[in-house]
């Protein structure tokens, strides 16, 4: 029980993760899915 809870939870914050990745570069003008990772950092 407690490893399908927190699989779930990874589950989560790596969709949340690409979410938050998508909408930053989108506002940036940016779309990562069509080549390069943004290399910046912070």
């Amino acid at each position: 029980m407690g490893t399908l809870v927190l699989l779930a939870l990874l589950v989560v914050l790596a969709v949340c993760g690409l979410t938050g990745l998508w909408v930053v570069d989108s506002r940036d003008g940016r779309d990562w899915r069509a080549g390069d990772w943004p290399s910046r950092r912070g």
